[in-house]
């Protein structure tokens, strides 16, 4: 039965692993979206001023450079606010997960091949264990 138990404990941290994975990805992608409207538009309107500004003062060949080099500098900045942060919840789901498939593995269990002779060898040591307990 012990055996059951770390599968079942392996099974469920690898459920809570992909579901904060999941969640994190999709809190991610949420920024991505959103920044890039906003982003989008500011960029348009900055152009535009920015265009207007510069040529008339340096000239087109300088104010395209310009609003260049600052478009570069937005895109940096944007790219290091959404980098991928390690989660240690996510990591720590799969230490335990990988503890309990690697004791599985080890355990007499593991070694039948069909499920049905598996499933008895479960029952019949829970059963030897409720009877050596009393």
């Amino acid at each position: 039965m012990r055996s059951l138990r770390l599968l079942g404990a392996a099974a469920e941290a690898e459920s809570l692993r992909l579901r904060r994975q999941a969640s994190q990805a999709a809190r991610r992608g949420a920024f991505y979206a959103v920044a890039g409207a906003f982003g989008f538009a500011a960029v348009a309107m900055l152009h535009v001023a920015g265009w207007i500004a510069i040529s008339e003062a340096y000239g087109s060949l300088i104010a395209a450079l310009a609003l260049a080099g600052i478009d570069l500098v937005i895109m940096g900045i944007v790219l290091f606010a959404a980098r991928a942060r390690p989660d240690p919840v996510a990591q720590a789901a799969l230490v335990l997960r990988e503890r309990s498939m690697a004791e599985f593995h080890a355990s007499p269990l593991f070694g039948f091949s069909s499920p049905g002779l598996a499933t008895g060898f479960a029952f019949a040591e829970n059963i030897a264990r409720t009877i050596f307990k009393r």
